[in-house]
């Protein structure tokens, strides 16, 4: 019987054991006094680093392996918090108690987003009726169907539109975009090609994301009833937010890991920062360190699954840093010369709503420049190494 099960299904266990007893000490560290707490931490993150060394057991699954992955690395910064978050020890040894500590406990530690927890209010689930879980799961579910069917739709009209796609379209020499613009060297082909592959990178990517989070929802939600749906909302934020590469990172785009990033990375600016008055300076190293932190932890992950082009994880983290804060310091002169000259009713009426259009074809255009050069590297490189492993020697 045991061996009609796939191996890779045994082998995917042994990360989750492992994840899953990392959880329990971080449990467990809520119950001592919180000066205490950090010993936990070299076995915690011990187990994390070995659950995340397995997370290739997974890649029978589409998407899985990442996903778990960034889970691993996101609670080897969330763990720390965690054991910070609560001064008192909890009292797990007494029964009516216990059930009380195990609902703070999870609630502190099923929040990578830091979402305002209201630990006070009942404990265990509150009372929603079925057409208000109904809804909830509908409405999710429905959410998912349509980026799925989005994706599909793209991956067949990029098979209608390019049909055969040639390595060379995807080749380093077709990397850059303005630069083939000047030169007038860039095709309608290429342009197709670039706009094609950045939806399709963006629809791939919230796909998998939400249909994680619709599954866990449905858990902890509707079956366990732990949660309140409003506790779970959606991950990403409404297309309509996304007006500058500022505001598309932090009010579109998901909030996984770089809220508990920025937790250390203010820490880290409060260090190397001799005045706590420069706002300036330390958002700029919070920013640097979030990006920077979250291009590694895509390195990390991509390294261990065997992808190729890791520079390039990091490099589009950079760039995207150093265009908002570009980006930052242009609204500020604006902000100033608009109110030094009165020009602010130049913003307004036509004018400002052609002006609004045009933030979004801005943000569009950095990410087809930009996007296209982490995806082609990566693909690039697949086919090469794979060329290379199919060729006898």
């Amino acid at each position: 019987m045991i061996n009609s099960v796939p191996m890779s299904i045994l082998k995917g266990l042994e990360p989750v054991i492992l994840y899953a007893l990392a959880a329990g000490l971080v449990f467990f560290g809520l119950s001592l006094k919180k000066h205490k707490r950090k010993v936990l931490l070299v076995p915690i993150w011990a187990l994390l680093a070995r659950s995340f060394w397995g997370i290739h057991h997974f890649l029978w699954i589409p998407g899985l392996s990442f996903q778990f992955g960034m889970l691993n690395i996101i609670t080897v910064f969330c763990a720390p918090l965690i054991l910070n978050a609560i001064e008192n020890p909890l009292i797990f040894h007494e029964r009516d108690t216990r059930a009380r500590s195990l609902w703070i406990s999870y609630k502190l530690y099923n929040n990578p987003r830091m979402l305002p927890l209201a630990l006070t209010a009942e404990s265990k689930g509150s009372i929603e009726t079925d057409r208000n879980l109904l809804v909830f799961v509908g409405c999710r579910t429905f959410k998912v169907a349509v980026l799925f069917g989005v994706r599909a739709a793209l991956k067949a009209a990029m098979e209608v539109v390019f049909g055969t796609l040639r390595i060379i379209e995807i080749s380093p020499s077709r990397e850059p975009m303005i630069r083939r613009l000047i030169s007038n060297q860039l095709t309608s082909r290429d342009l197709q090609l670039r706009i094609f592959t950045t939806a399709y990178w963006l629809i791939e990517t919230m796909a998998q994301l939400e249909l994680g989070h619709l599954l866990l929802a449905i858990v902890f939600v509707v079956l366990l009833r732990f949660d309140r749906p409003e506790e779970w909302p959606p991950l990403f934020g409404h297309p309509r937010e996304a007006y500058t590469l500022r505001r598309f990172w932090s009010r579109f785009w998901h909030r996984l890991l770089s809220p508990s990033v920025a937790t250390w990375g203010r820490a880290f600016a409060d260090k190397v920062l001799r005045s706590r008055d420069q706002k300036t300076a330390k958002n700029l190293i919070v920013a640097f360190f979030v990006f920077t932190v979250s291009g590694l932890a895509h390195v990390a992950v991509n390294w261990r699954l065997g992808q190729p082009a890791l520079d390039r994880d990091l490099l589009y983290f950079w760039v995207t840093f150093l265009a908002i804060t570009i980006e930052v310091a242009v609204a500020k002169l604006w902000t100033d010369i608009s109110s030094r000259y009165s020009l602010r009713l130049v913003s307004t009426g036509l004018f400002g709503r052609t002006l609004d259009y045009a933030k979004f074809v801005y943000v569009f255009g950095f990410l087809i420049w930009l996007t296209p050069r982490l995806v082609y590297a990566k693909t690039y490189e697949s086919i090469m190494l794979q060329a290379r492993a199919d060729t006898p020697l």
